[in-house]
C-alpha cells in the first residue's frame, strides 16, 4: 500500500482554499456572504501588519545610510527591497493584485507566470503576476456554483466543485476534464502532483488519494473536525486546515501513519500553503471582524506555537498560495486578491 502513495514524478501544487463568507470560531467558511467589499476595504487591507520578516535590524541607524524602518529600497535590511510596495516598521507592506471581481474569490493557485483564482459560481479567471490591479483577469472556464480549492502541477489546473473535479490545460488549450461524482463526498481542499489529486472529504472527514481518471487509490482519516484545506510539501507531507481551527499534518508515503496535531488554538481555518520553511494557514475573522494569516515554522514541536501573525487586518482571507518570493491570498469579503513579500 505504500507504493500506491508514491507518485513516479512529484511536482508540489500550491492550492488553495475556501470560505465563501466570514465566519466565527468553529464555523466553516462556507457560510453565507454577500461578497461585497466593505466600506473600509482599502485600509481593511493596506495597513496590514505583520511581524518582522528577518534579515536585519530595523533600527534607524544602518550602514548603507538609510532608514531601515521606512526606506523601501532598504526595508529592514540594506538592500532589501520591497519591489514597489511600501516599508512600515521595518516590513514590507501587502500589495493589492486585483480587485472588484465578479464574485467571491475562494481558491488561488500559481504557476510560473500567472495565478489562477476561482469565483464561485462565475468561473476560474487567470491573470499575470505582474499585470495592474486595473487590468481583468481572463477566464480559464465556467466554474459551477460551489466550486473551491484550486491546484496545480505540470501545466494542469483541477479545482473541486461539490460532488466532483475538474482539470483543464493552464494555458486553456482544451476544454476541462470532469471526473464525475465520488459517492458520499462533498469536496472542498485539494492537492495534486504529476499523477495524483488529494482530496478532502467533508461527508465522511477524509482524504481521498485519486490517480487521474481512476477509482479512488487510498483514504487517509483520522483529521480533526471540519476538515477544510490541504497542501502538500516536497517532503510529502500533507498539511490539512480544519473549521475546528486545528492544522494536522500527515505524511501520505505510508498508510500506516496517522496525522499529527501541528498547531491549535485558532479560529476557525480555510486555505493552508507551505515552502521549504513554513506553513501558513489563513484564520477566519474573529470578534472584531478581521481575519489573519499566520505563518509558523514548520519544525516547531510546540503545538501551542500558532506563528507569526504575518498579514492581518484582513476581511476574510480564504485560498493561499506561496511561489519563491511571494505569499498571495485571496480575501472574499473585498473581492480581492494580494500578495505580499515572502
Amino acid at each position: 500500500m505504500a507504493n500506491l502513495l508514491r507518485r513516479s514524478s512529484f511536482a508540489l501544487a500550491a492550492f488553495t482554499v475556501l470560505a465563501l463568507a466570514r465566519v466565527q470560531a468553529g464555523c466553516s467558511p462556507f457560510g453565507a456572504s454577500d461578497g461585497t467589499p466593505s466600506s473600509d476595504a482599502s485600509t481593511t487591507n493596506s495597513d496590514a501588519s505583520s511581524g518582522s520578516d528577518g534579515g536585519g535590524t530595523t533600527d534607524a541607524t544602518s550602514t548603507c545610510g538609510a532608514d531601515l524602518t521606512s526606506d523601501p529600497l532598504n526595508c529592514g535590511a540594506c538592500g532589501k527591497s520591497c519591489e514597489g510596495a511600501a516599508c512600515t516598521a521595518g516590513v514590507c507592506a501587502p500589495v493589492l493584485i486585483a480587485s472588484q471581481l465578479p464574485g467571491k474569490p475562494v481558491g488561488i493557485a500559481v504557476d510560473d507566470k500567472e495565478y489562477f483564482v476561482v469565483i464561485d459560481g462565475v468561473a476560474v479567471l487567470r491573470k499575470a503576476k505582474d499585470a495592474a490591479p486595473s487590468v481583468s483577469a481572463t477566464p480559464l472556464v465556467a466554474a459551477q456554483k460551489g466550486a473551491a480549492y484550486i491546484a496545480i502541477a505540470a501545466g494542469k489546473v483541477c479545482w473541486t466543485s461539490s460532488l466532483h473535479v475538474e482539470c483543464a490545460p493552464s494555458d486553456g488549450s482544451a476544454s476541462p476534464t470532469e471526473y464525475t461524482p465520488f459517492n458520499t463526498a462533498t469536496f472542498r481542499g485539494i492537492a495534486t502532483t504529476l499523477d495524483l489529486m488529494y482530496l478532502a472529504n467533508t461527508e465522511q472527514q477524509e482524504v481521498l488519494v485519486v490517480p487521474y481518471g481512476k477509482a479512488t487509490q487510498a483514504t487517509l482519516s483520522g483529521f480533526a473536525t471540519g476538515i477544510e484545506g490541504l497542501a502538500l510539501d516536497a517532503a510529502e507531507n500533507l498539511y490539512i486546515t480544519t473549521s475546528s481551527g486545528v492544522l494536522n499534518r500527515r505524511s501520505v508515503v505510508s498508510t500506516k501513519t496517522v496525522p499529527e496535531t501541528v498547531a491549535k488554538g485558532y479560529n476557525a481555518l480555510a486555505g493552508v500553503a507551505v515552502d521549504e520553511t513554513y506553513v501558513y494557514v489563513a484564520e477566519q475573522p474573529d470578534a472584531a471582524g478581521r481575519g489573519t494569516i499566520w505563518r509558523r515554522r514548520k519544525d516547531s514541536k510546540d503545538v501551542a506555537d500558532r506563528g507569526e501573525a504575518f498579514v492581518s487586518k484582513q476581511g476574510t482571507p480564504t485560498g493561499l498560495a506561496v511561489d519563491a518570493k511571494y505569499l498571495y491570498w485571496t480575501d472574499a469579503a473585498t473581492s480581492e486578491v494580494w500578495r505580499k513579500l515572502k
